[in-house]
Order: C-alpha cells, then sequence, then structure tokens
C-alpha cells in the first residue's frame, strides 16, 4: 500500500487529480490511480490461488480472502472502465490509441476473475493446477501493465502538446500587448 500511496501523492502533487480537461483527467484516474490498485488485487489473488492450489487445501479464510479480492478487482475494473470510458468520449484519439489494449486487458481481468470463482472458490473440476493459474494471473497483470505504459505515454504526449500550446499562445499574447504598447506610445506622442 505505500506504493499506491505515494503514486496518488505523486499525482496529487502534479496537479493530475485535479485536470478540468476530461479527456486527460479520467485518463490520469485510469492509468496512475485504479490500474495500479487493481494490479496489486490480481497480484494478490494470483498469490492466493497459486498457493491454494499448490497446498490442495482451500481453508475457509484462504477463499474468504481470495472473495474479497475478486470482488474488489471487479470494482475496480468497473471504475477503470468507466474512466477510460469518459477519456474516449472526450477524446476520439485516445479512444483509437487506447481502446484495442483497454479491450484486452479488460477480457483477460474478467477471464482470471471468472476463473478465481469458479475454480478456486467453488469446488471446481479439478483440471486447474498452479502453474497455470499463476501464468493466467500474470498474464493479465501483463495486459493491465501494457495498458498503464500506453496510457502515460499518451498522457505525457498530451500534456506536452499542451504545453506547446500555451507557449504559442503566451507568445501571441505578449507579441499583442507588445504591439498595444507600441501604439499606444505612438497615439500618445
Amino acid at each position: 500500500h505505500d506504493l499506491i500511496d505515494l503514486i496518488h501523492r505523486v499525482g496529487d502533487e502534479f496537479g493530475l487529480s485535479l485536470d478540468n480537461r476530461l479527456d486527460s483527467a479520467q485518463l490520469a484516474q485510469a492509468a496512475l490511480f485504479v490500474l495500479p490498485e487493481l494490479t496489486e488485487d490480481l497480484g494478490r489473488m494470483r498469490a492466493q490461488g497459486a498457493a491454494m492450489l499448490q497446498s490442495g487445501q482451500r481453508q475457509a479464510d484462504d477463499r474468504l480472502a481470495l472473495g474479497a479480492d475478486a470482488s474488489l478487482a471487479e470494482g475496480r475494473l468497473h471504475v477503470l472502465l468507466r474512466a477510460f470510458g469518459s477519456a474516449f468520449v472526450a477524446s476520439p484519439v485516445l479512444r483509437e490509441r487506447l481502446a484495442g489494449a483497454v479491450g484486452d486487458a479488460e477480457q483477460r481481468t474478467r477471464a482470471v476473475i471468472a476463473l478465481a470463482r469458479h475454480q478456486l472458490l467453488e469446488p471446481g473440476d479439478g483440471s486447474l493446477d498452479a502453474t497455470t493459474c499463476f501464468t493466467a494471473f500474470t498474464q493479465a497483470i501483463d495486459k493491465l501493465v501494457n495498458v498503464g505504459n500506453q496510457a502515460m505515454a499518451t498522457l505525457g504526449e498530451t500534456f506536452e502538446q499542451r504545453r506547446s500550446a500555451d507557449r504559442r499562445e503566451l507568445g501571441t499574447l505578449i507579441g499583442s500587448l507588445a504591439l498595444l504598447a507600441v501604439i499606444g506610445a505612438t497615439v500618445g506622442l
């Protein structure tokens, strides 16, 4: 949780959690706040599931913890998809760049949550082993990390484009003010 707290503090410090532009605000929300938490949930589920399968025992406490993490992951996935959806509505460019990766990550995440619910929390058919479980969760986590990397790169590019546009606007404003000062000085003479 220390890393998650640090990510939140950095986002707040740089004003990313207060961005007034819907596309980048929602993209930052997804990439900086929700994705790390969802990834952590899946990491815990991966460890719990693999340990349960390796030991061959499914204690009530272990199943309860896994069920709680599965519910957290489902909720965070919902929040993540809502944030990306809002960003995509606000910016078709973001949709074009990220929708495929987000869809892949959603599909993998839903699959491992279902795997946990049907093969680990319920008796299952006994076909799932610890290695297969660990691999499935790792692939889902990798898809989420890929989305995070793409989102952060896109966010960086977005902020750089805005900064360049702001510089041009500031230059135009300063030039206009200088011109007005010259006109004012000429008229005043």
